[in-house]
């Protein structure tokens, strides 16, 4: 696709979303939603004028620039996978993994150019959308001690000229790993809506063909909200952070905190529903070695050694004092945020497990830091 193609599909495809969320969700609330393109800024950010809970007045920014890069960096990455996926040297780098990631098959390249192009998108759509379910600007006003005047969540980490830190960084972190488990059970309601037809989940008949398109999509998703991360938060070959610094957390991070999500879910499902036939391990598999592959390309891509691989959350180096930061952070403004959110379901509400909660508060450390 060309850029004008490129700009006409990104937009057909969110306003299809937003209409689709003005027509169900907001009219349930009697509020608005509206998306709108941005022309100069490679970014995206959410917007809302929330006062006191009397209406949901809310707007999704989106740049065209962004559009254009997530699906240029889709076309490398997928060219890369062609020339490096069956070599000895990429296969040793994923020696450690059950299963070798290697890109799905679709009927063409541009088909699944396009489709982890969309993934990429419709995960900051959603993205955005956690911010402004949840009020998030709102929130870090009423909980910060550094108040904003701007009714804007930018997702781009250089566009903090003065970054939050101390309680306001961890709550800037808090509220995005929050946004992120929103977009993650958002996103995933959206790939069973495409690609499993409603009476298979229904008579848990699902066919084998629309698995096979479920699991080559979820790949290529994985891969693009990968992107997504990287992309904003640019090339940065820094350490991670012994506490919260900034407006975003590092992108591993976000990955270490997404990714289970992704699996525990899709564990829930497949338990509902057999027919899918999908077990924990070919889930985990499929998204670590999806992650795992993107990180490796993008270090190669931009000589970034800090690309690292994903460990989880219990096996970051700074586990008792990054993360005891944030989930405090968390642990404040959630009931807050319960009481104000306009809609979701539970999966979608960020949680940390008691294993996690167990070893910060009696200051364990990480299993493993290699």
């Amino acid at each position: 696709m060309n850029e004008i193609e490129i700009n006409q599909r990104a937009s057909e495809v969110t306003s299809e979303i937003t209409s689709g969320l003005q027509g169900g969700l907001y009219e349930g609330i009697q509020g608005t939603l509206r998306i709108l393109w941005d022309t100069k800024e490679l970014n995206a950010w959410a917007e809302s004028t929330y006062i006191n809970n009397k209406q949901a007045n809310h707007k999704i920014t989106i740049g065209y620039k962004l559009a254009q890069q997530l699906y240029g960096i889709s076309k490398e990455y997928q060219r890369f996978m062609q020339l490096n996926q069956d070599c000895e040297t990429f296969k040793d780098s994923f020696s450690y993994l059950n299963t070798i990631p290697k890109l799905p098959k679709f009927d063409s390249i541009d088909s699944s150019i396009e489709n982890m192009f969309l993934g990429g998108l419709t995960w900051v759509y959603f993205h955005e959308l956690g911010h402004l379910t949840q009020e998030h600007q709102y929130i870090r006003n009423k909980f910060s001690t550094n108040k904003s005047t701007s009714p804007h969540i930018e997702e781009s980490f250089s566009k903090s000229y003065n970054p939050p830190q101390g309680k306001d960084a961890a709550i800037s972190h808090a509220t995005e790993f929050a946004a992120d488990h929103e977009a993650v059970s958002y996103c995933l309601g959206e790939l069973f809506r495409h690609f499993i037809p409603r009476e298979e989940i229904e008579n848990n008949a699902i066919t084998a063909n629309s698995r096979s398109e479920f699991l080559n999509t979820l790949f290529l998703f994985v891969c693009g909200l990968s992107c997504t991360m990287y992309l904003f938060h640019g090339v940065d070959t820094r350490e991670l952070t012994k506490l919260p610094e900034g407006s975003h957390p590092e992108p591993i991070r976000r990955l270490e905190a997404c990714i289970p999500q992704l699996i525990e879910t899709l564990d829930l499902f497949s338990q509902s529903i057999s027919s899918l036939k999908i077990n924990r391990k070919e889930i985990a598999n499929l998204c670590i070695g999806a992650a795992h592959s993107f990180g490796y390309f993008w270090r190669s891509r931009n000589g970034n050694p800090n690309t690292e691989i994903i460990n989880g959350i219990l096996q970051d180096p700074h586990l008792c004092s990054y993360w005891g930061e944030v989930i405090a952070a968390w642990d404040e403004i959630e009931p807050f945020i319960v009481s104000i959110r306009w809609f979701g379901t539970n999966l979608g509400l960020l949680q940390f497990t008691d294993t996690i909660r167990h070893k910060i508060y009696n200051n364990q450390q990480p299993e493993n830091t290699n």
